[in-house]
């Protein structure tokens, strides 16, 4: 259904060396980000959403700016007129995990003078230099993420720079795998499930219009050309050289962390003091709260005095269920979601992070 493009040659190292957490460092880097890799073609293709009966639809957009050209070309950056175009469902740098790495990551290109276009389903930015345009709202299912593909291709068509999506997909020449493949991702929530909910996510899976074109959509890409992917770890590289990728096209690069901000409290722990674990996600039940509720009990049953603070969004009512089940809801507080200086504090001052996560290719 979707025509692919021709490969890009030039590789694009989508990782700024020394990038601050905040994407806001004081220092200034030695040298601009590659003019080799920002100079890397585009592959495009003609992609178009049609009607029942045949004919072609104009997909319907929403604009954090307003514009009329449906097929604009990106806005020029401060080198050489390059822009590195984002391709996302969701623009927001405040939520953590991907969002906001890929948010730290535009302002670090736009604070070192490259342009940063972002097309995306929802969001927005204030910031200066990352220019956001919402194309389709959020929903709609498969259709819906039709419409959005083809919008993208159409803001896409005639422009240059390097394309980055944050999954596999028939356009993104770039992709940094922050999730893992799909096909991992839906497996791995069947298995964090019980009972029913377990037994027919299967059939849900082969029900759900939207997830057939994603897995459809993955697993053209990486049976075809295939993009250049950035991996966080070996686990991950290993997993996607054995469907095909050549070595040339996967390149592990693991996350850097500020260690004048993720740092240890310098004073050793008391002996007798309280074990404080800290656990972190948005997706509590993929990310294993379950088990980490389980080991605190099984812990504190065999006389370890620990306690454990759960943060990130999400429902709290069935984690203080099951809390109270398995006799720990005295020794659990659930924090709700925190800054990212809170969130620096809190592991600074916590025994370890507990992460018994079912999926978690970072």
């Amino acid at each position: 259904m979707f025509p692919r493009r021709e490969e890009a040659r030039e590789p694009f190292d989508p990782v700024p060396a020394r990038a601050a957490v905040d994407g806001d460092s004081a220092e200034e880097p030695e040298e601009p980000t590659d003019r080799r890799a920002l100079d890397a073609p585009r592959r495009t293709a003609p992609w178009s959403v049609h009607r029942e009966d045949g004919g072609e639809a104009a997909s319907r957009r929403t604009s954090v700016r307003v514009r009329t050209d449906p097929g604009r070309v990106a806005p020029q950056s401060r080198i050489d007129g390059v822009t590195v175009t984002f391709v996302v469902d969701r623009w927001d740098a405040s939520r953590g995990g991907q969002e906001g790495y890929l948010g730290t990551l535009a302002a670090e290109l736009a604070r070192r003078g490259v342009g940063v276009s972002v097309l995306c389903r929802d969001g927005a930015d204030a910031r200066p230099g990352i220019d956001v345009e919402a194309l389709v709202p959020p929903g709609g299912g498969a259709a819906g993420e039709r419409r959005f593909l083809a919008a993208a291709a159409s803001c896409l068509e005639g422009t240059g720079g390097p394309v980055l999506a944050p999954r596999l997909g028939p356009f993104a020449p770039h992709v940094q795998l922050h999730g893992g493949l799909f096909v991992d991702a839906l497996e791995a929530e069947r298995e964090s499930m019980e009972g029913p909910r377990r037994a027919l996510f299967r059939l849900g899976t082969a029900l759900n219009g939207r997830r057939r074109l994603l897995l459809r959509l993955e697993r053209e890409t990486w049976t075809g050309a295939g993009p250049r992917v950035m991996a966080w770890t070996e686990a991950l590289g290993k997993r996607l050289r054995e469907l095909g990728f050549p070595d040339g096209s996967v390149r592990v690069a693991p996350p850097g962390v500020d260690l004048g901000l993720f740092a240890p409290e310098s004073e050793p722990r008391v002996a007798g003091e309280t074990f404080r674990f800290l656990f972190l996600a948005h997706n509590a039940r993929l990310k294993g709260l379950r088990t980490a509720l389980e080991a605190l009990g099984r812990a504190r049953r065999r006389g370890l005095p620990a306690r454990l603070a759960v943060a990130g969004r999400g429902a709290r009512r069935p984690w203080t269920a099951l809390a109270a089940r398995l006799g720990v809801e005295g020794a659990v507080t659930f924090e709700g979601p925190l800054s990212r200086a809170e969130v620096a504090r809190r592991l600074r001052g916590a025994t370890a992070l507990l992460h018994p996560p079912f999926l978690d290719p970072p």
